[in-house]
């Protein structure tokens, strides 16, 4: 209950009726005190979860804590959808549909409902901004990739999202992966998957290892995605109209979203003819950095890991780097290949992972994700540089964020 003592709200509950009242409501906690305005909407937010949980599974929830979560309350996708619905009319307010997964309390959704849906807090008097030299657009001169389904540059890929072919297959011959094995119809056995298919690039082991100065040992102990990273981003670089040679000793700088896959032995247990190389071959910190020793590049290099994200995080931290003006031009992408199964093993035991490699996003029939390889690069560069340079813009990227949802769902 609230301890502001407002005791109308109280016994009226949570406003349901038109907008007028929700106005009224509004302009009656822009009155009071911070703390009283953010007991009010704890308190609206514990009665209508309350309300919705009684409506929704009776008997379930005789009463709630603002500080326990939704998940625990026992609060499905059903209820939440209702419980948006009801607090967004009580509000009059537009309010985003997963709010009760972002803000897992009723605590922490009030916070959410006074400080940004209301804009009732208390601002700073100086916000974080995202861009310290200015928020100028961000050209796209340069693009490259690798997908499932033989695409090896955008327009290919454009052809086959064009034509809705299918890029599923079966698993890799080439890895060293035990087949008869590693599949298992029962999804608890260990160590193994329940999935035959998935998104493959079935060319990952070509490299042209000379072109790029690099030993066949080397090669060898170099983790794939390094060496895809190495001719993509080549490849963005001449498709800009750029000799890729030319920008020794300059700042630009290099962003690639990565993460490990278990490529080679575990570096006690290299072979001799290649354990000095695996260090730097198995490196993440690698992908990126051997961009930069390969072409000379004196600007940042950072290989960045957080997962799903990795590839939009990585460019975000590119317009960032061109903004401030610490590098004139960005390499900024992200790269995958699975070079041992421990990704479907893994997600087996989870039951993450679609029989059929297939997403079926929002249908009836959904069963998990396919999983998928692939790298894609892009050359970014100031808005006004591409233009006074005289490149081809393929596109703009005119804002970007980053953030991360702590404890929630």
């Amino acid at each position: 209950m609230s301890q502001s003592g407002n005791s109308e709200f109280e016994a009226s509950g949570a406003p349901t009726a038109g907008a007028g009242q929700a106005a009224s409501f509004t302009l009656r906690l822009a009155e009071l005190s911070m703390a009283e305005r953010r007991a009010s909407l704890v308190e609206l937010v514990s009665r209508t979860t309350l309300d919705v949980m009684s409506a929704v599974l009776p008997g379930m929830l005789e009463q709630v804590s603002p500080e326990q979560s939704f998940k625990d309350m026992g609060l499905d996708s059903l209820a939440a959808v209702e419980l948006h619905d009801r607090l967004a009319a009580a509000l009059d307010a537009e309010l985003p549909i997963g709010i009760a997964f972002d803000y897992p309390t009723p605590a922490a959704l009030a916070d959410y409902l006074l400080t940004e849906a209301l804009e009732l807090g208390e601002r700073k008097a100086a916000e974080i901004m995202a861009t310290v030299g200015s928020d100028e657009p961000i050209a796209i001169v340069g693009m490259a990739c690798r997908y499932p389904g033989d695409v090896s540059t955008p327009e290919e890929l454009w052809e086959l999202i064009c034509e809705g072919r299918e890029t599923v297959t079966g698993f890799p011959h080439d890895r060293g992966w035990d087949l008869d094995r590693l599949f298992d119809d029962d999804p608890d056995a260990g160590n193994t998957t329940y999935a035959r298919v998935g998104h493959f690039l079935h060319d990952a082991a070509e490299f042209d290892a000379a072109f790029f100065g690099i030993s066949p040992r080397e090669a060898v102990a170099m983790d794939p995605q390094q060496r895809l990273i190495l001719e993509t981003c080549w490849e963005a670089i001449e498709r800009a109209g750029i000799n890729p040679q030319t920008l020794a000793e300059s700042r630009t700088g290099v962003f690639i979203g990565a993460e490990p896959q278990d490529y080679g032995p575990r570096l006690h247990q290299a072979p001799a003819d290649v354990e000095g190389y695996l260090v730097t071959g198995a490196a993440p910190s690698v992908v990126a950095g051997r961009v930069a020793y390969t072409l000379g590049l004196e600007g940042p290099a950072v290989t960045v890991d957080t997962a799903c994200s990795a590839s939009l995080v990585a460019i975000h931290l590119a317009c960032q780097s061109l903004r401030t003006g610490e590098s004139p031009l960005v390499l900024a992408g992200g790269v995958t290949v699975m070079s041992a199964p421990g990704t479907y093993t893994a997600f087996s035991r989870q039951r993450v992972i679609a029989a059929d490699g297939r997403c079926k996003a929002f249908s009836d029939d959904a069963d998990g994700t396919g999983f998928s390889e692939g790298v894609g690069v892009l050359l970014l560069e100031r808005l006004s540089d591409a233009l006074a340079g005289g490149r081809r813009v393929l596109g703009v990227i005119r804002g970007s964020a980053v953030n991360q949802d702590g404890a929630s769902n």
